[in-house]
Parts: structure tokens; C-alpha cells; sequence
């Protein structure tokens, strides 16, 4: 590895190494993230996921950098689009313990969502509606609690600007008679539900397909966000709140030499970040048709060749970077379709930090320790990355 690497950079072109993580916080992706810096490539991938949608969406309604938080355990109406909150979303004893005390103090959970899962078979009401349609849905709801003069004035004269717009456009373009059509759920339903919520004490809207690890729409997730708006559960108990990024791991500044500073001015081979695409910092989506640019790939605990969409596409991509490079525990997809493979401990057998960036109700990290020994000749990702280094 190193001596490709090298290779790629005597020849400069650092630009030209790209790596995937499953995740941008933590000892590990910051690890990796360092190495791209001080190798001169601006090309670190995050892999995508509902974060994605919800970061965009804190940016450019309260220009606020960082995670969102949900505060499940102290609302009385959870408005879910499509979250499995009982099948595994966020930490699933955290939503367990949250739907029982919301059992108790007789809260209500809506779940919308196209197919009967788990969450949707004991939600109190289940909203089955035509996929894809989730926004439309939340913006047909927001008509009907600025109609009916349900929204929290409060909040939204000293908090917001630009209701007036707002306002406007749901009322031309999604009127519940027609947002009834386009999703299948009757107009009288989604009025009731709408003021349900915002008659709530603690009402939350939130999103996030499954357990919110697969990417979500930006228009749904600012749909969702503005509900939470109107009823003035921004920054509030029971509601969403914006969590800035974690900074508890405080290294040195790297050093660059001028075959690094000259790699990190080049254009992302995504376009994240460009003027096409400004609010987004990852666009991993991009890769089965932007990988050209790429000679050597690192990927450590993801698995792109399966969980990307347009898998064929994404490993037709695959094979032709000339080097790729798995970190993977197992002889998963990825694995398969890589050159070299230098095996992760599993996580029963290593140390590991693991920030929450999504759901949680405080900053959160969870620390692992190794419960046995390493079974086969595997190695912590952050060990290999060091030596490489």
C-alpha cells in the first residue's frame, strides 16, 4: 500500500487517493481523514445516509453546523415518516425505553410509512401512503396548522422569518385535496393528524427510512424540519435540537509540504461543496460515474459495492480503479472487488470510540474494549493506518 501511495505522490498526484468511511466522526474516520490531509487529497468519503439530508437541512434553516438530536424520551406525540423506531433506528434501547414512557403517560405515535412494519403494527395510528411521497405529506400537514391557526405564534414571531412565503407556497402548491390524491391518505386523515400534532404539548416530527442509514430526501427533511417549526419544537424538550460536531479529539494542525497543498486545492471528484452542489460535504453517490479521477481507493467498515445504490454500476466503477484497498473484517462485496485486503479486528476483539451523530438526545460516545482475543492474523484499522503513514 504504501508503496502505491508513494508512487501516486511522486508522480503528483495525491488527489488521486480517495477513501470511504462509514462514518466522518470518530478515532478512526478522523484518523484516516489526517492521513488524506497530510497526503494531499481532498477526496474522503462519508457513506451516505439520512445524516446527509438532516445536516443540509440544520445548515440552511438555522445555519447551525453539526448533528440533529431527537428528544423521544420527553415527547408526547412522535410524528415518524418512515423511522422504524422499534425496529432498530438510532439506539434501539434508548427508543424502547422511549415508547414505553410514551405508553404511559398516553402519548400518540403516527407512523407513516408505505409498508406494515414492525413500528407501523404498533404505532397507534399507521398513515399508509404512496412512497416517495413523504414531503408532500408534511407540507399538505403545515397547511392545515397555519389554516386552522394552530401553529405556535409564539415561536414563530420571535424565532423564524419568512413565514409569510412559507405560508404562501403551501397553500398554492399543497393543499390537503390535492396532496390527498397524491398520496392516498384521505384529506379528513391528514387534517386530523396535522392538528393532533400541533395540539400537542411536546409534538416531534421526525424522518429517516429504516434505522436512518440509508440517504433521505433534502425536500423531506426541511418539510419535516418546518413542521417541527410551526408547533415550536426547535431547541425544546420533547422536540429536535441542533447538536454541534464533536471535538473531543484535539490533534496537532497537520504539515503539508507542497505536494499535499497543491492536492487539496483540486476540485472533489464528487462535487461536494462546489457551486452545483453547495450545502453537501459528501456526494459518494457520485462515485459510480466520478471515478476516473481516482487510482487508489481505501475503503475501512463499508461496504459501497452492496449498500450504494445501483450496486452494478458502483463495482463497473469499481474495477476500473486501477487500485482498491479493503479494510474489512469479512469477505463482503467490497472485499470481493478489491486488490488487497488487510482485515480489521472484529469489534468484539478491538478498541473503538462511537460518537452518536444521529438521534440522540445529548452528545454522545460510546467507548469498546476487546472482550477476547483476536481469533485470526487481523490487525485495528487505525494500527494499519499508522504504519502506512
Amino acid at each position: 500500500v504504501a508503496e502505491k501511495l508513494g508512487d501516486l505522490r511522486q508522480r503528483g498526484k495525491p488527489e488521486a487517493l480517495a477513501c470511504i468511511a462509514p462514518k466522518d466522526q470518530g478515532t478512526v474516520a478522523q484518523l484516516m481523514d489526517r492521513l488524506m490531509a497530510a497526503y494531499g487529497s481532498p477526496n474522503f468519503f462519508r457513506m451516505p445516509s439520512v445524516e446527509d439530508a438532516y445536516e443540509a437541512a440544520l445548515y440552511l434553516t438555522q445555519g447551525a453546523t453539526g448533528h440533529t438530536a431527537f428528544d423521544v424520551g420527553n415527547a408526547d406525540f412522535i410524528l415518524s415518516f418512515g423511522s422504524a423506531l422499534l425496529d432498530g433506528y438510532g439506539s434501539p434501547v434508548r427508543m424502547f425505553r422511549a415508547n414505553s414512557k410514551l405508553k404511559e403517560v398516553h402519548g400518540t405515535v403516527v407512523q407513516v410509512e408505505p409498508r406494515l412494519s414492525n413500528t407501523a403494527a404498533k404505532a397507534d395510528q399507521w398513515l399508509p401512503l404512496q412512497p416517495g411521497t413523504e414531503a408532500d405529506l408534511a407540507l399538505a400537514m403545515a397547511n392545515v396548522i397555519i389554516s386552522q391557526n394552530a401553529a405556535n405564534v409564539n415561536f414563530l414571531d420571535a424565532q423564524t422569518e419568512g413565514f409569510e412565503a412559507f405560508s404562501k407556497m403551501v397553500q398554492e402548491r399543497y393543499s390537503v385535496e390535492t396532496v390527498a390524491s397524491r398520496t392516498g391518505i384521505e384529506a379528513a386523515v391528514i387534517a386530523e393528524v396535522a392538528l393532533k400534532f400541533a395540539r400537542a404539548k411536546k409534538p416531534l416530527a421526525l424522518c429517516g427510512r429504516g434505522k436512518g442509514q440509508v440517504p433521505g430526501s433534502l425536500k423531506e427533511a426541511l418539510a419535516i424540519h418546518a413542521l417541527n417549526a410551526l408547533v415550536g419544537s426547535i431547541n425544546a424538550e420533547g422536540g429536535v435540537m441542533a447538536m454541534p460536531a464533536y471535538d473531543y479529539i484535539d490533534w496537532a494542525e497537520v504539515v503539508t509540504d507542497d505536494v499535499a497543498a497543491k492536492g487539496r486545492q483540486t476540485p472533489r471528484v464528487d462535487g461536494a461543496g462546489s457551486a452545483e452542489y453547495p450545502n453537501v460535504r459528501y456526494l459518494l453517490n457520485h462515485l459510480a460515474y466520478a471515478a476516473d479521477g481516482i487510482e487508489a481507493l481505501l475503503v475501512a467498515e463499508a461496504n459501497p459495492c452492496y449498500a450504494l445504490p445501483g450496486s452494478k454500476d458502483v463495482k463497473a466503477a469499481f474495477d476500473n480503479i486501477p487500485f482498491v484497498v479493503s479494510f474489512s473484517s469479512f469477505f463482503d462485496e467490497t472485499a470481493m472487488n478489491a486488490d488487497l485486503i488487510l482485515p480489521n479486528h472484529v469489534y468484539l476483539e478491538r478498541y473503538e470510540d462511537v460518537p452518536v451523530t444521529f438521534g440522540a438526545g445529548s452528545p454522545t460516545v460510546g467507548l469498546c474494549r476487546p472482550v477476547l482475543e483476536p481469533l485470526y492474523a487481523t490487525q485495528h484499522v487505525g494500527d494499519t493506518i499508522l504504519q502506512v503513514a
